[in-house]
């Protein structure tokens, strides 16, 4: 039997995990593959490193929304956790050699089975997705944790995207999360303006690092192979630069500086025509 979970203690665990590999349920739906994309591009934002198992029954539907956070061949997880899944018997096959490890599991069934080490349930919601909005919006109490203790001159940066600027086909969780953080930085930065301390949500282009593969999308996009690529360092030493001006946006690059003015003035359908990888 596991422990029930509160939405805060439930933050608050997968705040100490890192490594993480998400389950969904057999013939997966919106809600099973939304919350595990969903949580693990927020589990990413804050720095951890987190996958979801791939499904072998996905549809072509969801394929899309989960493809960018599929595991890698080999990945070794030091945590598993579940989203909508209310017993051990809708796990995938493929998902057989975590069933005993699963600490966290995330459902709103009253049918639960309390397979997991920890249960984070809600069975009055109408979809698992209540629960992960208010986990998500948990996680990001962390800064609201910290801004107590700041001295005025402090600096707290969020790491965004050029994604944030338009929704993009075929990376629709992600786009819409980092959405959430630039908006989110833009509001916070108000709010803390008379305390001197400013808040910058950091916005690159595509870099060279694993995100494309894990995504499915080197070698099968036309506008990624097209995109000037961001240096990671420069963007670093960029993103310090605007904190200390106290700029609430910084974007690296004169192209993609244009690509946030054009995404203010464009119609956003032929935005996301123009976007779609």
């Amino acid at each position: 039997m596991s422990g029930h979970l509160t939405v805060q203690e439930a933050a608050a665990r997968l705040r100490q995990m890192d490594n993480v590999l998400l389950l969904t349920h057999v013939r997966p739906d919106g809600d099973t593959i939304g919350c595990a994309a969903a949580l693990c591009q927020a589990l990413r934002d804050t720095g951890k490193a987190a996958y979801l198992l791939y499904n072998p029954e996905i549809t072509a539907t969801y394929a899309p929304c989960a493809a960018p956070y599929w595991a890698p061949e080999g990945f070794a997880p030091e945590h598993v956790v579940s989203t909508d899944i209310a017993a051990l018997n809708l796990l995938p096959d493929n998902a057989a050699p975590y069933a005993g490890r699963i600490e966290l599991a995330i459902d709103h069934h009253g049918s639960q089975a309390f397979f997991a080490t920890e249960t984070c349930l809600d069975a009055e919601a109408a979809a698992c997705g209540e629960i992960i909005y208010h986990i998500i919006r948990a996680l990001t109490a962390v800064t609201n944790l910290v801004i107590p203790f700041m001295a005025a001159g402090g600096h707290i940066l969020n790491v965004s995207s050029i994604a944030s600027f338009c929704p993009n086909p075929r990376m629709t969780v992600y786009s819409a999360s980092k959405a959430y953080v630039s908006s989110f930085t833009v509001g916070l930065s108000e709010e803390l303006r008379r305390k001197h301390i400013s808040v910058t949500a950091v916005c690159p282009g595509p870099m060279r690092t694993e995100f494309l593969d894990v995504g499915n999308i080197t070698g099968k996009s036309r506008t990624f192979e097209l995109l000037p690529y961001c240096e990671q360092v420069q963007v670093a030493g960029g993103a310090l630069r605007a904190a200390r001006a106290g700029r609430t946006i910084y974007t690296p690059k004169l192209f993609y500086k244009f690509y946030r003015c054009l995404a203010k003035i464009t119609p956003v359908k032929l935005m996301v025509k123009i976007t779609k990888t």
